[in-house]
């Protein structure tokens, strides 16, 4: 439909661009119908009808705001990520390889001057669906499907280290409004406190929970180190426990040849 979109733009979920030319570093809103127009930051062109319209709702067509936007992570963060991709990569390898290296999971995300979130896709599956049967998470393929993947995304600043939990577009429109405000204004991380709990790290109101602190304490430097260090200390006993019951199991199966009758 002779669309034309510039470096920098960011298209919300349901837009509809037809015979249009967006400009650089230009926002539309969620269900914006753009038609043989012009946007440029918050202004609509029409050749057509020689016409030029401001548009004063940030949530339908602003600019994209760049050396402003307070939800930029700290610039150790991306160089944290850069480095523990390299030093992990070996973890990665005994663990397996994921199938897709696409983006897997939209999740919600700020952008400063607009009060709703908007939808990111992530290089990670949706962490709340790597737990086991009893709630309890599954540290092996969280690291491997989401954790490691998502190193990516904090580098280039769609994520944080530390950070609320990510949630799809559609669970978080079921939030309550206050929480519906903490997305709007906080970026997601990697980890919190309720990946490192048990079965009850499942329950939501430990999740709220472990989200309301994480979301207070983002760019704590220190914060970030100790749970990247507990996390990986659970992974690796995980991981040795899983290959002793492995032992454990090879050892209870009978040779067969000891059960032949000698003559």
């Amino acid at each position: 439909h002779n669309v034309a979109i510039g470096d920098g733009a960011l298209i919300d979920k349901d837009a509809m661009i037809e015979n249009a030319v967006v400009q650089p570093d230009t926002y539309l809103g969620h269900g914006l119908e753009l038609r043989n127009a012009a946007a440029k930051g918050n202004l609509l062109a029409n050749g057509r009808l020689d016409t030029v319209v401001e548009v004063t709702d940030p949530d339908l067509l602003s600019g994209v705001p760049s050396a402003d936007d307070t939800t930029v992570p700290a610039w150790w963060e991306p160089v944290a990520a850069f480095a523990l991709r390299a030093m992990l990569a070996p973890l990665r390898l005994a663990l397996g390889r994921r199938v897709a290296e696409q983006p897997a999971f939209s999740a919600c995300q700020p952008l400063a001057g607009r009060s709703r979130p908007i939808a990111v896709a992530l290089h990670m599956a949706d962490p709340q669906s790597l737990r086991r049967a009893d709630g309890a998470p599954d540290l092996a393929r969280h690291f491997r499907e989401s954790f490691y993947p998502g190193l990516r995304d904090v580098a280039a600043g769609r994520l944080r280290l530390i950070g609320p939990t990510p949630r799809s577009p559609c669970e978080v429109t079921q939030l309550p409004d206050t929480w519906q405000a903490v997305y709007g204004r906080t970026r997601c991380g990697l980890l919190n406190e309720s990946v490192l709990q048990g079965p009850e790290g499942a329950l939501p109101e430990l999740q709220f929970a472990c989200d309301s602190v994480a979301s207070t304490m983002q760019g704590d430097f220190s914060l970030a180190r100790k749970v990247l260090w507990r996390y990986l200390r659970q992974l690796v006993r995980e991981m040795r426990g899983g290959n002793a019951d492995a032992l454990r199991h090879n050892s209870r199966v009978e040779d067969p040849a000891s059960h032949r009758r000698t003559a």
